[in-house]
């Protein structure tokens, strides 16, 4: 709505067409970490706050939250979201300029004062965030180095104690072709500086669009394994909160990447010919969030030597909100996304139908499969339940 004042109206323009990096400070959003330098980013609310509901695109200049509904598309109401600060106060920050009714008796030394304090603000904020990006580079290339040791270290997974943690996964027999998996057997659990648990531990090699080794992804294992641990993982607790921590974490980057775990299936007759990890082009790509919900699903058409397989490709996407960052090379045109039912229903929709609209404009035909609620498909892999149907289903796929 317009006032009947044209020089704070144009005032008020200024600011909404202002920086959206300034707007997002000035709210107070603090994006995920390794999220800063990106145009996608995502994190606390400023007004409600959760851990990743609110996100920003800085190169599309839109942001919305879904949990408290805060959306817009302009840097004026980024700045207001929480109200952190005041209309006029956000106007001032947005535009360097101070209310116009202040400005009538300025004089010319006050003004050149006030524009000379705006240039010195600007170029240290762009200094300061030159700075960041270098640092934040200089970080993701050490990490990725690191990760890099790290599996060359490994040793090839297919006659070390991996295999028995897929077998007490209930992935057995293991299907061919697998590839992309180490083993190591004393890698150390560091958290907060101090290494807490050494044990048996699962590499994935992570690669990026450009087929380059970006990160290793670590899952740690119990050396016996027994009914009481059916994921076969061991506990390592946090000392200072008592908590349980993950026992699996990702070394370098993984934004945009994944594990690799088939490459192509050349699947003519009854079986697949050639050796574990041949280089066939595929043209149907299975897409899940974990390993051994890949494999459960992979295993069950591979028992059923579903036709599906021919030309397959199997890919882990690490988490659900990085399924939407993967590019499918050519030629595959067909994705078939795989969810599990054991997570947030609302969060995992979500980021399928991200991870849907992303694939759709790369071009790919899209299906999507759930496992049963409260379960994902490993759980009724060991459970011995049945498969969903559309699993084995021809038809289910695009």
């Amino acid at each position: 709505m317009r006032g009947d004042d044209p020089e704070f109206d144009a005032w008020v323009d200024r600011a909404r067409a202002g920086s959206f990096e300034l707007a997002a400070q000035i709210c107070g959003f603090k994006p995920a970490k390794g999220q800063e330098q990106r145009n996608d980013r995502a994190g606390p609310c400023p007004a409600c706050g959760g851990t990743d509901r609110f996100a920003v695109r800085v190169d599309k200049r839109v942001f919305n939250c879904r949990h408290c509904g805060a959306r817009g598309r302009d840097a004026l109401s980024l700045a207001l979201v929480g109200e952190a600060v005041s209309f006029v106060d956000a106007c001032e920050q947005l535009t360097g300029e101070p209310r116009p009714s202040r400005t009538h008796d300025e004089t010319p030394e006050a003004r050149e004062a006030r524009l000379e304090r705006r240039r010195k603000a600007e170029a240290e904020a762009l200094a300061a965030a030159e700075k960041q990006a270098r640092q934040i580079e200089d970080a993701r290339r050490r990490r990725e180095e690191s990760a890099d040791y790290v599996w060359g270290d490994g040793a090839d997974f297919l006659s070390t104690p991996v295999v028995g943690y897929f077998a007490h996964r209930g992935i057995r027999p293991l299907p061919h072709g697998v590839c992309n998996l180490r083993f190591a057997p004393d890698l150390a659990y560091w958290h907060d500086g101090r290494v807490l648990h050494r044990g048996l531990a699962m590499l994935g090699r992570i690669q990026g669009p450009d087929n380059r080794t970006i990160g290793v992804h670590r899952t740690w294992f119990d050396e016996i394994f027994s009914a009481n641990r059916p994921k076969g993982r061991p506990d390592i607790v946090d000392p200072a909160s008592g908590e349980l921590l993950p026992t699996k974490k990702v070394l370098g980057s993984k934004h945009g990447g994944a594990i690799r775990l088939v490459r192509g299936l050349d699947w003519r007759g009854d079986a697949p010919t050639g050796f574990p990890g041949d280089m066939i082009p595929p043209v149907r790509l299975f897409l899940a969030e974990g390993i051994e919900t890949l494999l459960s699903v992979y295993l069950a058409l591979w028992c059923d030597r579903s036709p599906l397989l021919d030309r397959a490709a199997f890919w882990c996407g690490i988490d659900l909100g990085n399924l939407r960052n993967i590019k499918a090379p050519r030629p595959i045109g067909e994705v078939i996304l795989l969810g599990d039912g054991d997570s947030d229903p609302d969060d995992t929709a979500a980021a399928l139908d991200r991870a849907e609209e992303s694939f759709i404009a790369q071009g790919c035909r899209v299906a999507r499969l759930m496992a049963d609620p409260g379960k994902d498909f490993n759980d009724m892999l060991r459970g011995e339940m049945a498969m969903p149907a559309a699993i084995r289903s021809e038809e289910t796929y695009p």
